[in-house]
């Protein structure tokens, strides 16, 4: 299933390279980041005693994927960077990276917060998604031109 997301998601980013904002492959680098994250989680990896361990580490396809969607976070993401400001498409990669491999681990991986926790971890995910959009929405300019006052 994780092959088949990522070859989706490759596919989605080649159809619109030429023509997609941003925002768009900012969404595609986070999605590709979670796909990297969940990959990591169900893989089984062991640490390498010797190249029999390191071969069987390599041939699972899981770290295949975990690879494929690192390379293709870091060409969306430089992508997003060519089309959008630094700020917002840092915001959508992020809030997607912390959306949804946390809706995943609890939906389909059966993932629980630990007993009496649900209410802290769901303050701290809205804080972090908050502070996501208040950065994103700070122009860049404001800050480098405040600073060059003050230096001269």
């Amino acid at each position: 299933a994780m092959l088949a997301a990522l070859g989706a998601l490759a596919v989605a980013a080649v159809l619109t390279y030429r023509r997609g904002s941003g925002i768009w492959f900012a969404a595609l680098a986070g999605l590709a980041s979670s796909g990297a994250a969940i990959s990591a989680r169900a893989a089984q990896l062991a640490m390498p005693s010797g190249a029999l361990e390191l071969v069987r580490t390599a041939r699972q396809p899981l770290v295949w994927a975990i690879v494929g969607f690192g390379v293709l976070t870091a060409v969306t993401y430089a992508r997003a960077l060519e089309r959008a400001a630094v700020g917002p498409a840092t915001a959508v990669l992020s809030v997607v990276d912390v959306i949804v491999p946390a809706a995943i681990g609890l939906v389909v991986l059966h993932d629980v917060v630990r007993g009496g926790w649900a209410p802290a971890a769901v303050v701290a995910t809205v804080a972090a998604l908050g502070a996501c959009v208040v950065l994103a929405m700070r122009p860049a300019e404001e800050q480098v031109q405040g600073a060059a006052a003050v230096v001269a």
